[in-house]
């Protein structure tokens, strides 16, 4: 976790608004759905973004359910408000867990699976973690 540096003139940021934009595009194989997913979570003074990259038959499955799971543990995570990095390890952790338990059942993980990013800015700190071939 690093403060983030803001360059220019900071007056500029009080007050001001600030908004989201996103955009999720289908890759060029128009014979298979959009394995991409993402969240977008804003509250009490802190946001956390996902991005998640399925791969193989049921990646479009995985990305969808670890979309889901791993920001839903993150935040519940009791650590989350004093040790956000130990929260955000845990969250993956346990939606790793969770996904081989639903392995055969929900998806399969044989050929299949998901990459993640995730992000909390909090205050003037960032914390970011990332599994699989994933960077922010």
């Amino acid at each position: 976790s690093k403060p983030m540096k803001i360059k220019g003139d900071k007056k500029m940021l009080r007050g001001a608004h600030h908004s989201v934009g996103y955009q999720c595009k289908k890759a060029h194989k128009p014979d298979s759905p959009n394995q991409d997913d993402f969240s977008i979570l804003r509250a009490h003074g802190m946001s956390v973004f996902g991005v998640f990259d399925g791969h193989g038959p049921d990646g479009h499955l995985i990305s969808h359910f670890v979309q889901n799971d791993v920001v839903r543990r993150f935040v519940k995570d009791p650590s989350f408000d004093s040790d956000p990095t130990s929260a955000l390890s845990a969250a993956f952790r346990g939606t790793q867990a969770e996904c081989d338990k639903r392995n055969g059942k929900s998806f399969d993980t044989s050929f299949s699976g998901s990459t993640g990013t995730i992000v909390m800015q909090r205050g003037e700190f960032l914390h970011v973690a990332h599994v699989g071939d994933s960077r922010a």
